[in-house]
């Protein structure tokens, strides 16, 4: 971070969460902060460093983790469209599933993070084509809304949407969801991996099944429910339920007795920093069995909720 940016005077800050429509934002930005009579300055451009300490000049980035220095009221943060992001960060940053989603993710905790004097513009907020103000001299008027294209997420279309789903209305509130699809998780020896299940073989010793996917969430008490099915052979053996990130994690230990669908929940306070992660452990070694896992859904807790909390 530029030291210039700890001063209270300098450049305001433009933070474009990417979307299906980002070329159409970027034109609409310049456009805006040209009639301003401002001079735009983009994120890796070679003289970025010096002209941020310029109050006349507006920076555009990306990531709102580069304004955290910043005063509040010079940065204003527009999210056009949450449920597009992923596919925008496969064709803007060349990233395959699921970095794509991951690196989304990420872009969206951090500007849904640090406290702002205006709230991040969010879908509502910037659709209809009327003009925003996004400063008090800066005004833009909304591209027009193009077709999405789904990047290198293909057949994930349903599941990025879903996934990121939280962030339509702005900063997730207490009652925010997103379903994180089986598809966006790793696995060890999926036999038959499709949207809303993976089958796999649990044969073996004791290892873990599935995990993933690593996707940031905002700070707070998130609750992950877990659904799986076990045939009878896997039924018989004990699995251990994980969800955190990195070393700390809630755990559940669940030995199903019996084949058929099961859905856990488990709570866990995060800090907004790391990649969140459900696991499914096998934690002893099975002769036979066959374990479906059909991915789970999260959801934001208020503080007086309460369940399996870490």
């Amino acid at each position: 971070m530029i030291s210039s940016l700890e001063t209270p005077t300098g450049a305001r800050w433009i933070v474009l969460i990417p979307s299906a429509n980002d070329a159409g934002w970027r034109e609409a930005i310049s456009q805006a902060v040209q009639a301003a009579g401002c001079r735009l300055i983009i994120e890796g451009d070679h003289s970025f460093e010096e002209l941020a300490a310029d109050p006349a000049c507006v920076c555009l980035v990306t990531d709102a983790a580069m304004t955290a220095l910043v005063p509040s009221e010079r940065v204003a943060i527009l999210m056009p469209d949450p449920s597009s992001c992923a596919s925008a960060c496969a064709a803007r940053y060349d990233l395959t599933a699921p970095y794509d989603l991951r690196h989304a993710s990420n872009l969206l905790a951090n500007a849904t993070r640090r406290g702002l004097t205006r709230q991040p513009l969010a879908p509502a907020a910037l659709a209809g084509g009327h003009p925003i103000a996004v400063f008090d001299d800066i005004t833009l008027s909304p591209p027009l809304v193009v077709a999405r294209n789904a990047g290198n997420v293909e057949t994930a279309v349903d599941a990025t949407r879903d996934a990121l789903q939280m962030y339509q209305d702005g900063i997730p509130q207490p009652g925010a969801q997103a379903v994180w699809d089986s598809i966006l998780f790793h696995y060890d020896r999926a036999i038959e991996a499709a949207q809303g299940g993976t089958t796999f073989d649990v044969t073996g010793k004791p290892r873990t099944l599935a995990y993933g996917p690593y996707f940031t969430l905002p700070a707070g008490r998130w609750r992950a429910t877990i659904r799986f099915a076990v045939d009878d052979d896997a039924a018989m053996r004990r699995y251990r339920l994980d969800w955190g990130a990195g070393d700390d994690y809630a755990m559940m230990l669940v030995h199903p007795d019996a084949s058929g669908i099961y859905e856990l929940s488990i709570d866990h306070r995060f800090d907004g920093e790391t990649g969140a992660q459900m696991r499914i452990l096998l934690m002893e070694g099975a002769f036979a069995g066959f374990l479906t896992f059909h991915g789970g859904h999260v959801a934001l807790l208020s503080d007086s909720e309460t369940g399996n909390l870490a």
